[in-house]
């Protein structure tokens, strides 16, 4: 099956960098879609490219806090109905509580989760990317516009206990103070937002009960749709491309991304007929077969490549998977290209 990559809204984006203005054409070309594309048609990308075109504005703007520049620029409808759900529920935890169960319909590229000790809560997001490519812009505009929405709800004076981020320190950091005011923390093991127990409680005025009853409706039943058999199967194919060759390419962290066990993710390969392994080993195999053709790989850079120990396991994996050795494969490969 063709992989399908999860989407997430770029209108807001894509409007602004037009109103800047760039050059249609570049913006088109950073988002890797035909360079005649009508951008104001354009509703939705993919994540991957999403990602891409936000690094890309900030480096050709000149404006590495970009992302964290945006956090304020957003509208609570921006990300879909869940960013727009988020202002209806009664208080941060029941917020809090709703992003992590319905974050999957902003991108399912996106992990969020809520943890709560006795006095503090935690806010973390884990992006999962293919190799190559930075979360930073992303991350930053995430957890920054998580906090003015948070500031809007209890305060104009609130502030996070801690906010960290995995990425390395920038070079300045001023913004981050401004728009944080807290202790700001970088290479760190995870990106989150720290909230004082105390403020999770506090009723949020003019919060319609009617309109969270509406929101949460609908974003169940918008749920059921992505967790529908293919969608999970497409899913599957998506991250495990992108953690290929990494320790992370496991079922359970697989299945983890997607918000279920490792049994149900393996329940609804196997109503398919597939499952994790028989998809792993395809795209590995698809992804040999790609760098073999490709005359700067040898055999032990692409073994390394995708994970394995050596050349030796490598040969041996795709000499049972296709019957010919990296070598037979290559020399097939070269001669269909010459003709």
């Amino acid at each position: 099956m063709k992989t399908q990559i999860p989407e997430i809204h770029t209108a807001w984006l894509i409007r602004y960098l037009l109103n800047i203005p760039l050059d249609s054409e570049a913006i088109a070309s950073a988002a890797r879609l035909p360079v005649d594309t009508d951008l104001e048609q354009v509703n939705r990308i993919a994540f991957v490219d999403y990602v891409h075109l936000l690094s890309w504005a900030a480096e050709r703007l000149g404006r590495p806090n970009l992302g964290l520049e945006l956090s304020s620029y957003m509208s609570p409808g921006d990300w879909g109905p869940v960013s727009q759900a988020a202002y209806h529920f009664a208080t941060m935890r029941e917020t809090l509580r709703a992003i992590q169960r319905f974050h999957p319909l902003v991108t399912q590229c996106v992990r969020i989760a809520f943890d709560e000790s006795p006095r503090v809560g935690r806010l973390s997001c884990d992006v999962t990317l293919p190799m190559g490519e930075s979360a930073r812009q992303d991350v930053e505009l995430t957890l920054g516009f998580l906090v003015a929405g948070a500031r809007e709800a209890i305060g104009n004076d609130w502030k996070p206990l801690e906010v960290t981020f995995t990425h390395p320190k920038p070079d300045n950091t001023d913004l981050h103070q401004e728009i944080f005011a807290c202790n700001v923390i970088f290479d760190h093991a995870d990106n989150s937002i720290l909230y004082h127990s105390d403020d999770l409680d506090i009723e949020i005025a003019g919060r319609d009960p009617l309109s969270r009853r509406r929101f949460t409706t609908q974003l169940e039943n918008l749920m059921d749709n992505v967790l529908r058999e293919e969608t999970i199967l497409a899913h599957t194919h998506f991250y495990i491309n992108a953690m290929l060759g990494t320790e992370h390419c496991q079922a359970e962290e697989v299945a983890r991304l997607m918000n279920m066990s490792r049994r149900t993710l393996t329940r609804h390969l196997g109503n398919m007929g597939t499952g994790f392994r028989e998809i792993k080993e395809e795209i590995l195999t698809a992804n040999a077969k790609r760098l073999l053709s490709e005359q700067r790989w040898n055999t032990t850079a692409i073994a390394l490549e995708l994970g394995f120990a050596d050349a030796t396991a490598f040969s041996r994996s795709f000499k049972n998977a296709t019957r010919l050795t990296p070598g037979q494969y290559r020399q097939q490969a070269q001669a269909q290209q010459r003709s």
